[in-house]
């Protein structure tokens, strides 16, 4: 747990993707996120679903995740010459009963957000300017 944990935060903090893989049809302390004697989830799956970036308008330059309070953190300098809208995955947990969008600590702006529930896709468009952006999502 603490070893994915960290892995993973490392990645978000290098903004890195990545993917995970494990050959182990394990129980539920292995490293496996499935329990082939359950056929259940195991605890690691909580930590491995997570939200992030699918696209960004302009250069990301800080991508964090905290699992303890669920708040999602893409922070980049947005480039108005790219056509198209900052695109995010919110996974179910924590983000099941909803979520509170900010832009720059701000909860309205000129910017607009727009939720595709079958995609579980959080798409963040109409900031006016260039330059950097901190957008933060925080679940309810």
């Amino acid at each position: 747990d603490r070893f994915v944990r960290e892995l993973l935060d490392l990645a978000d903090r290098r903004l890195h993707g990545w993917a995970y893989w494990s050959y182990d049809p394990s129980g539920p302390t292995g490293w496996s996120p499935w329990n082939a004697d359950t056929g259940q989830d195991n605890p690691l799956a909580a930590l491995l679903v997570r939200p992030y970036a699918r696209r960004v308008t302009g250069e990301p330059t800080e991508h964090r995740f905290d699992p303890e309070t669920g708040v999602f953190t893409l922070a980049f300098d947005l480039d108005t010459t790219v056509a198209g809208s900052t695109e995010v995955f919110l996974p179910p947990v924590p983000y099941g009963d909803g979520f509170a969008v900010t832009v720059d600590g701000q909860p309205d702006g000129a910017w607009s957000t727009s939720w595709a529930e079958d995609r579980r896709v959080l798409s963040l468009t109409g900031i006016p300017n260039d330059g950097p952006h901190v957008l933060n999502v925080t679940p309810l």
